[in-house]
Order: structure tokens, then sequence, then C-alpha cells
């Protein structure tokens, strides 16, 4: 048989053909299944990347689900990453807030010094302390706030706790400091410096402590020693007074020295008493004549009259002006106008210029005439109470009465002068 070579290839080139469309269709097929299913992918590691870059940065992260299982996983992860940190991040918030309620309640100022860069810097109170507006402060500057006359000692002090040599980690010193407008303010530092290495290796890492103002420490300190140099000095002067009174008055009446030596501590005492109510600043005259009335209180209105300004004396001057009310009193009781039922006492006290006055005036009475001799009472009354206020007694053995009366400066005799009358 004959047939033509191209009827005979015909098919087989047919199915040639057939075969190669549907080649190039599979491989285009799974060309395009391939861009698809890597434009998914690529698409999801995105979002896991951009939730990453994310929390790195410390921004909020943005999840939502996506067609790659291990992407979801990677981004469950990342979930969970996120809620440790911000747990972490508010473990760490809530601790500083306790640690700066601590630093407040303590009136404490943090700080912390570079050794690279030379620089201190502190928290709001370590700016306040030491008048500094700005974040960091340079070591030249800061030396500038210290006191001149601490200033060596700072620099020794520092120089010893950040020398890698032979360290003194930890170093606390007391030390002034001069702000801007020139006011001075008493400072407490500690300090505690961490070391790198061994040996001349060693290398300071960091340098940083706390801060406190203790200018009223230091000046209730001061009072302090202030007043233990007047106690001390007070008391040298009451026991020579005390030795005085024992000589005094053994000396005029030893039959009765025990009971009259007694009553006259009792009136020293009773000085004291008010003296130390009013924490040494002063006795107003109206609460030391009653203190030294005390047996004759029910009659104070009645039969003794308490009239004057409302002044204080002095210490000293109370003391002295106390001892003659004492002997007074104790004289009218035994001998004058209160040892009857009639008798009558007035005191009174004033200003007259810059002059105080004070007097004691006795009536209605048994008649008075002068000691015979010159005893202990007589001379607290005036020549004590002359001396101790630098003024003048007037007393007078008058038959209706004795009077008594003390003039002195009353710009060196009083504290404070309030013209409010007093009357009881």
């Amino acid at each position: 048989m004959w047939a033509p070579k191209a009827v005979l290839e015909a098919p087989i080139l047919a199915q040639w053909r057939t075969v190669g469309v549907t080649a190039l269709l599979a491989i285009a097929l799974v060309v395009a299944s391939a861009l698809w299913l890597g434009r998914i992918i690529a698409r999801s590691v995105g979002r896991a990347a951009r939730a990453a870059i994310a929390l790195g940065e410390g921004g909020p992260l943005t999840l939502s689900g996506t067609p790659v299982t291990e992407v979801n996983t990677l981004m469950a992860q990342l979930q969970g990453a996120a809620a440790r940190r911000k747990a972490a991040e508010h473990n760490l918030q809530a601790s500083k807030d306790r640690l700066q309620l601590a630093f407040d309640a303590t009136q404490l100022g943090w700080w912390q010094y570079d050794p690279l860069r030379h620089m201190a810097s502190g928290d709001a109170r370590f700016k306040e302390i030491f008048d500094v507006t700005a974040d960091e402060i340079s070591i030249e500057d800061f030396m500038k706030r210290v006191h001149p006359d601490d200033a060596e000692r700072f620099r020794a002090n520092r120089e010893a706790a950040l020398d890698p040599a032979n360290p003194k980690p930890y170093v606390d010193h007391e030390y002034r400091v001069r702000r801007r407008d020139g006011e001075v303010r008493w400072v407490e530092g500690h300090g505690l410096a961490y070391f790198e290495g061994a040996g001349p290796q060693r290398r300071l890492v960091s340098f940083g402590g706390t801060v406190q103002d203790i200018t009223e420490r230091k000046e209730r300190e001061e009072k302090e020693h202030l007043l233990m140099r007047e106690i001390n000095h007070r008391a040298k002067n009451m026991l020579s007074v005390v030795d005085s009174i024992a000589h005094q008055t053994v000396a005029r009446s030893s039959e009765d020295f025990i009971e009259r030596f007694s009553e006259r501590i009792q009136a020293l005492s009773a000085n004291q008493d008010l003296l130390v109510r009013n924490e040494w600043n002063g006795v107003e005259i109206a609460d030391l004549v009653r203190a030294q009335l005390a047996h004759f209180a029910d009659l104070i209105g009645s039969r003794i009259t308490v009239q004057g300004l409302k002044l204080r004396l002095n210490p000293a001057s109370a003391q002295a002006i106390g001892l003659a009310l004492h002997e007074l009193a104790t004289n009218a009781g035994k001998y004058g106008a209160l040892s009857t039922d009639r008798g009558r006492v007035d005191v009174r006290w004033g200003i007259d210029g810059d002059t105080l006055a004070m007097s004691w005036t006795e009536r209605d009475g048994p008649p008075v005439s002068a000691p015979q001799r010159r005893g202990f009472g007589t001379i607290v009354m005036e020549a004590m109470a002359e001396r101790s206020v630098d003024g003048t007694v007037d007393l007078d053995y008058a038959p209706s009465g004795l009077t008594w009366r003390l003039t002195c400066p009353a710009t060196t005799t009083l504290e404070m002068a309030e013209r409010q009358p007093h009357f009881s």
C-alpha cells in the first residue's frame, strides 16, 4: 500500500502538539500556584516580621490570623512574649514607684556619676537640693556648689572612693552646699562604687548613691549643744546660789536652819519649774508672783491683789526677783500682813519709760518695825535683787506695813513687754 508521509505523520504530530500544550499549561499552572502560595507566605511572614519589629521597638503588637499555620504559631509566641514584656514592664514600673515612694518618704534624693563623661545626674530631689535645673551637671560645676570650707574634704572622700589602686567603695560624709541665691544648706551624702577586674586592671564601672538635706537636723544639733552649754552654765550658777543660801542661812539662823533652807530651795525650785516650762525663754511676772505665793493661793483676789502689765522677765531676773518675792511672802506670813485675818498685800508692776517698777505693799496688819539685825532674807530682798537686775530697792518698814519697791532698766530685765494689763 502506498500513502503520503504527511498523512501517516499527522496523528503523531497532533499528539505531540497536545502533549506540548498540556505540558505548557501544567507548567503555567504550577508557576501560578507557586506564586500564589509564595505571596500568601510572604504576606504572612511580613506580618510576623512587622509584629516582631513593633515588639522590639516597644510599640503595640497588632496580631491577625494568616493562612499559614507555622506563621500563626510564631505570631502566638510573639503575643506571649508581648504579654510577658508588658507584665515585666508593669512590675518594673511598680518597683520604681515603690522605690520613689521610699525616697520621697525619707526625703532622699538619688544620684549617679558617669566615670567616662565625668557627669553627674539625679532625680528631682537631687536637683532641688543642689539648685540644679539641667538633667546633668559636670563634676567641675558640681564642685562649685560645695562650700569652700568643705570642698577639700569632699574631694578627698570622692578620690578615695574612686581610687582603683586602693578603693574605698562606700563613702558617706556631711558637707555644706551653697545655692545660687547664696543660701547655705547642710547635706548628707552616701555613695557606693562598683569596679570590674582586680589589681592594676581594676576599672570603675559605676558610682551612685543618695543625698539628703539635713539643714534642720544640724540646726537642732547646734541648738542642743548651745542648750547643753547653757544648762552647764546655769547649773554652776544655781549651785553657787544654793551654796550662798546655805552659808547665809546657817550663819544667821542656825536654830531653824533646816526649815528655812528647805523653804528657800523650794522657792528656787519654783523659779526653775517656771523657766523650764517656758523653755528658758523667760517668765511672766504674774506667773512668778503666783508661784511664790502658792501657800496663799486661796487669798489671791481677796486679800492679795496682783496687778500689772503682761511682762516677761529674763531667766536671771526671774531667779532674783522670785527669791525676793519668796522672802517677802515668808515675812508677811510670819510677822506681817498675812499673819492676821485682816491684813492685805498689794503686788503691782509696770513700765515707766525705760524703767520697770515693781512693788510689794502690806497694810492692815500688825505694827511693823525695822529688824534688829540684817538677816539673809533682807539681803535677798535688797542687795541680791539690786545686783541681779542692776536696779534699786527701797525697803520701808513703816508702822502701817512693810513696803518693798524695785526699779530697774526694762531693757536688761525683760525678755519682751506686751503692754496688756493683768489683774487678780
